[in-house]
């Protein structure tokens, strides 16, 4: 209930949850660290120019870009997940989408410095449907009889 209201009032400490680009200034607001977002801008920006996720860890390799954990080999899902999250300086907690429970999500616009913009979020969330091989029907999920090609950037 206390991080429900939490959220509802927008100062949920949840908000302000460090991910990578991001640090924390002495107040405890999210700060973009500069070297980090340039990644993440090399992400979006290589990913929507047709590379796929095993080509940007190739692109991140070459580059000599470290992963979160600061290792020299990105994993795959580190990469998904920076496409997945919202770098536009949106922070959204109880996510209905993400949680089991249910619960309405909660989303404060403009909290922090963006990263990328909203159209550049928007447009990549879009490729990555269009190169899903798996689509919703009227009986479930099913998958498409042609797989999208890892071989378009690599």
């Amino acid at each position: 209930m206390g991080i429900q209201f939490g959220a509802m009032s927008g100062t949920s400490k949840l908000y302000s949850k460090k991910c990578f680009g991001y640090g924390h200034d002495k107040d405890g607001n999210l700060v973009i660290k500069e070297p980090e977002a340039s990644a993440v801008r090399l992400i979006f920006e290589s990913y929507l120019a047709g590379y796929c996720i095993l080509g940007l860890r190739r692109l991140l390799l070459e580059n000599g870009i470290n992963s979160p954990t600061n290792k020299i080999l990105w994993c795959k899902q580190s990469i998904e997940m920076i496409l997945n999250n919202k770098y536009t300086g949106d922070s959204t907690i109880l996510d209905p989408e993400k949680t089991q429970s249910g619960r309405d999500g909660y989303c404060v616009y403009g909290h922090h410095p963006a990263i990328i913009s909203r159209e550049m979020f928007e447009a990549v969330q879009i490729e990555k449907v269009s190169r899903s091989n798996v689509i919703q029907t009227e009986t479930g999920k099913t998958r498409k009889s042609t797989k999208y090609s890892s071989k378009r950037k690599t």
